[in-house]
C-alpha cells in the first residue's frame, strides 16, 4: 500500500501555490491613493500671497471668507455656465471699498486634481465679472513639465476678459489636444463660475 504522505504534500504545495498566485494578483495594481505620493512634493511657481496681490485691488479691505452656496445661486451658476459646482464650504477672498463697503471683486485659490497629483489654480474677478487674472501657480513636481507650454504662474492675456472671452482665448491658444490644455480650460470655466456665484451671493447678503 502506498503511503498517503506524498499526496498530502502535493495538495499542500498546490494550495500554497494557489494562495501565492491570488496574493500576487491582488497586489499587482496598487490603489489609486497609493499613487498620490508618486507625483512628488508641490512645486510653487509663485507664492499664494503674490497671486492674491495680483488678483485683488490695491487699497481694498480684504477678508477671507468661508461660505456654502445657496441652492438657488448654485442652480443659477450651473445653468448659466454649464458646469457642475463642487459642494461643501468654499474659501475665497473678498475685496471691499474701505469707505463704502461696496464689493470690488474677489479671488479664489484652490488645489485641483491632476493625473495622480495636483495643480493649484488662482483666479480673480472684478465687480463687473471680468478677470483680474488667472493662472496655475503650483503643481506636483512630477507634472511641472506638463505646464511648460501653458505657462507657469499668472498667465498673460486674461486680465480684463469675461469668462466667455477667456474660454475662447484658451481654446485659440492651446486647443484641446492635450490633457493639460483640457484641464486648464475646465478649471477656468468651473472656478470662474464658482467665484462668480460666491460674489453674487455675497452681494445679496
Amino acid at each position: 500500500m502506498q503511503p498517503s504522505f506524498p499526496q498530502k504534500k502535493t495538495r499542500w504545495i498546490f494550495l500554497a501555490a494557489l494562495v501565492g498566485v491570488l496574493a500576487a494578483g491582488t497586489s499587482w495594481a496598487p490603489p489609486v491613493s497609493a499613487h498620490a505620493g508618486h507625483a512628488g512634493a508641490t512645486v510653487e511657481f509663485i507664492k499664494k500671497r503674490q497671486a492674491l496681490k495680483a488678483l485683488l485691488p490695491a487699497g481694498a479691505r480684504i477678508s477671507k471668507r468661508k461660505q456654502r452656496l445657496d441652492e438657488e445661486v448654485r442652480a443659477w451658476a450651473e445653468r448659466t455656465y454649464g458646469v457642475e459646482l463642487p459642494k461643501g464650504v468654499h474659501t475665497f477672498y473678498l475685496a471691499r471699498d474701505r469707505s463704502s463697503g461696496a464689493i470690488l471683486g474677489g479671488a479664489l485659490v484652490q488645489d485641483e486634481s491632476y493625473r495622480h497629483g495636483k495643480a493649484r489654480v488662482a483666479i480673480g474677478l472684478d465687480s463687473e465679472g471680468r478677470l483680474t487674472g488667472f493662472g496655475v501657480i503650483a503643481a506636483s513636481k512630477k507634472y511641472t513639465v506638463d505646464f511648460a507650454d501653458i505657462g507657469h504662474g499668472m498667465l498673460d492675456g486674461f486680465t480684463g476678459l469675461s469668462l466667455e472671452e477667456a474660454e475662447r482665448l484658451a481654446q485659440e491658444r492651446w486647443g484641446a489636444e492635450t490633457l493639460t490644455a483640457r484641464k486648464v480650460a475646465e478649471w477656468l470655466r468651473r472656478d470662474g463660475a464658482l467665484l462668480t456665484a460666491l460674489l453674487r451671493q455675497a452681494r445679496n447678503r
